[in-house]
């Protein structure tokens, strides 16, 4: 009885090495695909033509949208009544 609790102990010892085995491949697989891939794969995350930024050589102004913030704070606020103080 004894060796058959051993024998079923080695075979999931050993079915769970493979697994771990074949998921360390996959892992390495993945990351070599990756570096490795051309310039035309999809699979060369973050190896663009470009930048990060979008092609504009000037910054991008933000006084237009503080002017917008500023009129719809003044449409929102409602006007308090001079009885309320």
């Amino acid at each position: 009885m004894t060796e058959e609790k051993r024998s079923r102990a080695f075979l999931w010892i050993v079915i769970g090495g493979g697994a771990f085995f074949l998921f360390v491949l996959a892992v390495f697989a993945l990351v070599y695909v990756t570096l490795h891939a051309g310039k035309d794969s999809s699979l060369a995350f973050g190896r663009q033509d470009r930048g990060g930024r979008s092609g504009r050589r000037d910054p991008v102004s933000s006084n237009p949208v503080v002017q917008q913030l500023k009129k719809f704070a003044d449409d929102v606020t409602p006007s308090r009544p001079s009885s309320c103080t």
